[in-house]
């Protein structure tokens, strides 16, 4: 293994790399650059298990709580595979709650309730933050 790192050293531009970790070494906080872009609602969906978690209540406290919305989903990560049905009723309510995609129906009290609760979830974890 050694072997095949140093061989990786070799054949790479060594001031390249250089500018490279420098560049990582100063960049900013993306989550801060988010912040500053999005002033429209957003709706973040994760699943429980996302590494990303901390990070995406990081984001949704920093912004207005009228913007931002967090959806947890049952699912390892690849949401639109494992609960795509859940996902979908989400973005809808969702678009609904902003006035667009009203045409599309109602939406079944189950999913409206769970969705809810997403949001009762959502409030509880952002003022446990503030």
């Amino acid at each position: 293994m050694l072997e095949i790192f140093s061989g990786y050293l070799r054949c790479c531009d060594l001031y390249n790399t250089s500018l490279f970790v420098e560049s990582y070494a100063k960049r900013s906080s993306i989550a801060q650059d988010m912040v500053e872009m999005l002033r429209c609602p957003c709706l973040f969906v994760m699943g429980n298990n996302s590494t990303y978690k901390e990070d995406v209540f990081q984001i949704a406290s920093e912004l207005e709580k009228t913007n931002a919305t967090v959806l947890q989903v049952d699912s390892d990560g690849l949401i639109l595979e494992d609960a795509v049905d859940r996902f979908f009723t989400a973005f809808k309510l969702f678009l609904q709650g902003l006035g667009h995609a009203t045409g599309l129906g109602a939406v079944s009290p189950e999913a409206s309730g769970s969705f809810i609760k997403a949001i009762q979830l959502q409030q509880s974890v952002l003022s446990n933050l503030d």
